[in-house]
């Protein structure tokens, strides 16, 4: 009888520890399935704003680009003095409040009111001033400097001036720099 006992008690014990091995094994493999759902969730969080990183830099990169054709377009220039343009673009969007896009669309704007390639890069510290003081689109702040300059026979290289005089007009009026610029339009 102690034989019989002690076997029952070690068929007992074996059964015990084989269901509770199985019970471990079963939840190691939720645990591992558990890992692997959530790998893949990181994986595709962090994918995701990657790839939308990467297409965003496509696309301010093709906006650059699509910029700079148009300044060439319309100022008929090419060579040295387009890659003076497109390296003063380029510096404007690292060292201003405004993307290299913005200063090819400003300059495109200068250029489409028939500013030279040389009087675009002269005008092109006075439209930044221009449009960071009156907090305005660097296009609409390239827009009325170019008709004030134009329309008042100022050289380029008062782009400057006409910065600080609509500024000042702006203040002392109590009007924004771009009503003011529409009133030259």
């Amino acid at each position: 009888m102690a034989k019989s006992v002690k076997a029952k008690y070690e068929i007992t014990a074996q059964d015990k520890t084989a269901a509770t091995l199985k019970l471990v094994r079963t939840n190691f493999n939720r645990l591992g399935k558990d890992i692997a759902a959530t790998g893949k969730m990181m994986t595709l969080g962090m994918t995701a704003p990657i790839l939308a990183f990467g297409t965003h830099s496509l696309k301010a990169a093709g906006d650059f680009e699509k910029g700079m054709k148009r300044v060439e377009a319309l100022t008929k220039t090419s060579g040295s003095s387009m890659k003076a343009l497109t390296d003063q673009a380029k510096e404007l969007g690292r060292t201003t409040q405004f993307s290299a896009s913005e200063a090819a669309a400003g300059m495109g704007f200068l250029a489409q009111a028939g500013f030279d390639a040389a009087e675009v890069t002269a005008a092109m510290p006075g439209v930044l001033a221009l449009a960071a003081s009156g907090q305005m689109e660097l296009s609409d702040a390239a827009t009325i400097t170019g008709r004030v300059l134009r329309g008042y026979g100022k050289d380029v290289k008062e782009a400057g001036w006409v910065s600080d005089v609509l500024a000042k007009a702006s203040s002392k009026a109590n009007q924004s720099v771009q009503d003011i610029g529409e009133a030259f339009g």
